[in-house]
């Protein structure tokens, strides 16, 4: 399982990659390999405005369909459109091409909420 160290990292399995003030996000390693194979991703829409713990995007895979919310208010820029062709980029390349959106954080304060890498190794070992 394959856990970068410069990510930060969500109980419900996102990675985030914050720069500045913009925040690019995906599914983690651990969780698409409990999902199996992905064959869909529904995607927000871009300028769509999101309150804290509101639906992100919605995953199916071959194990079940899951909802994951987003850990902080947002705003989206951008979102990944190859997922639409090809949502098992999620499965083979979960940190670079399989990325689910870029947004902007409503409070940068909320950041605190989430976890370094060994937080999380933590967190989904206890499982």
């Amino acid at each position: 399982m394959l856990l970068p160290d410069s990510l930060l990292y969500t109980e419900d399995h996102l990675w985030i990659e914050i720069k500045g003030e913009i925040a690019k996000v995906g599914l983690t390693d651990y969780a698409q390999e409990l999902i199996g194979a992905i064959s869909y991703v529904e995607l927000p829409a871009k300028g769509d405005m999101l309150p804290r713990q509101s639906k992100l995007f919605t995953i199916e895979g071959l194990k079940s369909v899951i909802d994951i919310s987003t850990p902080f208010g947002c705003t989206i820029l951008r979102v990944n459109d190859a997922l639409k062709k090809e949502p098992e980029l999620v499965n083979s390349s979960p940190y670079s091409d399989g990325w689910i959106a870029e947004l902007t954080l409503s409070d940068p304060k909320e950041r605190e909420t989430l976890f370094t890498m060994s937080e999380y190794k933590s967190k989904i070992s206890d499982r």
